[in-house]
C-alpha cells in the first residue's frame, strides 16, 4: 500500500487529503472474485469563520466546507467505483466537539459499470475524549 497525506493552511483555508494506491497478490484461484490493484483519494477543503459568534460559547467556530472523494475498488475494471462531493458546514462549540451539516452528491458504478446517482443530507456530530 502507497499512502500520501496532505495538510496545509494558507490564506485562511486548511486543506487535507489523502491517496492511497494498493496492489495486492491474489491467489490464481480467486483472481475475478478479489481486486487485486485499488486506489482512492480524498481532497477537504475548509475555511473557518465567525469565532465567538455564540456569546454563551466564545471558543466557538464555524466552517464551510467542500470534500472531494474518489475510490476505485478494482482499477482493472470500467465499474466498481465511488466518486463524490461534499459542501457543508460545520459548528465547534468547543475544539474537541462539531456539529456537521453536509449536503453529498455521488455517483458509484457497480462490477458492471452500471451508474447509481445520490444526493442527501448528512447530519452528525462528533466528540473526541
Amino acid at each position: 500500500i502507497w499512502v500520501a497525506d496532505l495538510e496545509m493552511v494558507a490564506a485562511g483555508f486548511r486543506m487535507v487529503g489523502e491517496a492511497a494506491v494498493a496492489d495486492i497478490e491474489i491467489p490464481p484461484g480467486l483472481r475475478g472474485v478479489y481486486a487485486s490493484s485499488q486506489r482512492g483519494l480524498y481532497l477537504e477543503l475548509l475555511r473557518p469563520f465567525g469565532a465567538g459568534w455564540v456569546s454563551t460559547m466564545p471558543q466557538s467556530t464555524f466552517a464551510a466546507k467542500m470534500r472531494i472523494d474518489v475510490v476505485d475498488f478494482d482499477s482493472s475494471l470500467p465499474g466498481d467505483s465511488e466518486r463524490q462531493l461534499t459542501l457543508g458546514l460545520n459548528f465547534r462549540p468547543t475544539s474537541e466537539s462539531v456539529v456537521k451539516l453536509d449536503y453529498v452528491r455521488g455517483r458509484s458504478r457497480d462490477r458492471f459499470n452500471n451508474p447509481s446517482d445520490v444526493a442527501r443530507f448528512l447530519l452528525s456530530v462528533a466528540t473526541y475524549f
